[in-house]
């Protein structure tokens, strides 16, 4: 995916050298989304990420929200996995039972183990990205009930109730994990904005 897709979005989002430190890189265009399951190939993670955008726009059409700030979410959800995982060799068995070697990834050592959603926080601020607590709340729990911790869940419904950006963002990404698809035209979602 070429930077020429991002520039728009990224130049109508406030911070725009932070978040093309980010979203402008080569690292972040050529990773994957995951190891084994959804996007697992380079440039994944790109891809991934611009169909949360389409499915958020999808679902909020008729809702009232900061479009923009639901687009920052969208955007940023997933940073803490540029550069998370590494490219490896694996084996595996072909149909007639022979070995064969084929490319993979598998989880660098994380520097600061904390979770998924809490590390794509702390990602952005550490690039000097400014996030509104709403913002905060639905990179934090994008991953709804797959990353919770001991009480969680309370946490989680009370980010729901605080924050319609928490169970939007959570259904794009739950959606474009299982139904990768493009359900809107999003050239002219990011000219509206």
């Amino acid at each position: 995916m070429s930077k020429d897709i991002w520039l728009p979005w990224v130049q109508k989002l406030g911070d725009t050298e932070s978040i093309s430190s980010i979203l402008l890189t080569d690292a972040f265009l050529d990773s994957p989304a995951s190891i084994n399951y959804h996007h697992a190939y380079p440039g994944g993670l790109a891809q991934h990420t611009m169909g949360v955008l389409g499915w958020a726009f999808c679902i909020s059409k008729d809702i009232c929200i900061d479009k923009k700030s639901l687009a920052r979410v969208c955007l940023l959800h997933d940073v803490c996995k540029i550069g998370l995982y590494k490219k490896i060799l694996k084996w595996r068995k072909d149909e007639q039972g022979k070995w064969e070697s084929y490319s993979g990834y598998e989880h660098a050592k994380l520097d600061l183990p904390v979770g998924h959603g809490e590390l794509s926080v702390i990602k952005c601020l550490q690039a000097g990205i400014k996030l509104t607590d709403e913002e905060i709340l639905a990179i934090r729990w994008h991953m709804g009930a797959y990353d919770v911790s001991h009480d969680g869940m309370k946490s989680l419904g009370d980010a729901c109730d605080k924050s319609l950006l928490v169970p939007i963002l959570q259904s794009a990404d739950l959606f474009d994990a299982h139904h990768p698809s493009t359900c809107i035209d999003l050239a002219a979602i990011v000219d509206s904005l």
